[in-house]
């Protein structure tokens, strides 16, 4: 009897702590971080200790709440707009613990690209063709390699060329957004809209890449890092 009333006593000590446990609330948004693209009402998981401890289907904004969570170590996983499983490690140690899933992180691909294996005297284009219900376009850049420099050019919207000599950091810009380019092209996507990108070296084709997904903005984010606009 002693034990069982120690017992007893011990369970009601420990009850509002259990309930304490199970008092976190994770707060989140899916969005594009880099740019203004639409973002993603995809559901995905929330695991602890390789578990899936919730489906989250977030609202049309990308805003998603999980209640009535204990505190540790959780992962996030879900796709990001390349078609990649992404695992984001999240700690939940207090009441309320807040997130941002940025659905264009891109995971490396490590293949070569056209930008990394350019020689001296070679020309890489790529003409770039959109068209949507409220928008067309066909435009073009142009790369070069001259003396183990790099340099781009472009015309804008006075039919001027602009022209800009290419730096490290955004060679190695260039060299991550062709990787992208061709991911995104196995990506599936029922955007009313489409950019269609054409490589050429030397004015030899050498592939295609298209992006029916309004979701990557590929073509602004280049123009954006190499000249300015």
């Amino acid at each position: 009897m002693i034990f069982f009333a120690t017992s007893a006593l011990l369970m009601i000590f420990l009850n509002p702590f259990l309930h304490q446990d199970k008092n976190h609330i994770l707060v989140g948004e899916v969005k594009n971080c880099e740019s203004k693209m639409m973002a993603s009402g995809n559901p995905f998981v929330l695991l602890k200790d390789g578990q899936i401890v919730d489906k989250i289907r977030p609202a049309y904004s990308g805003e998603f709440t999980v209640s009535n969570l204990q505190q540790g170590n959780y992962v996030l996983e879900y796709d990001n707009i390349y078609g990649q499983k992404i695992r984001k490690k999240i700690a939940i140690d207090q009441a309320k613990t807040t997130v941002n899933i940025c659905i264009e992180e891109f995971i490396d691909t490590k293949i070569s690209t056209l930008f990394n294996t350019m020689r001296d005297g070679d020309t890489l284009s790529v003409d770039v063709s959109a068209a949507g219900c409220f928008h067309s376009y066909e435009e073009n850049m142009v790369f070069n390699r001259k003396g183990g420099k790099y340099y781009a050019e472009i015309r804008n919207s006075d039919n001027k060329k602009i022209k800009k000599t290419i730096s490290i950091a955004q060679l190695n810009f260039l060299i991550s957004w062709e990787k992208q380019a061709r991911q995104i092209d196995k990506t599936d996507g029922f955007c009313t809209s489409s950019t269609n990108y054409n490589f050429k070296v030397n004015n030899e084709p050498k592939f295609n890449v298209s992006d029916h997904t309004c979701r990557w903005g590929g073509y602004e984010s280049l123009k954006n890092k190499i000249f300015g606009l």
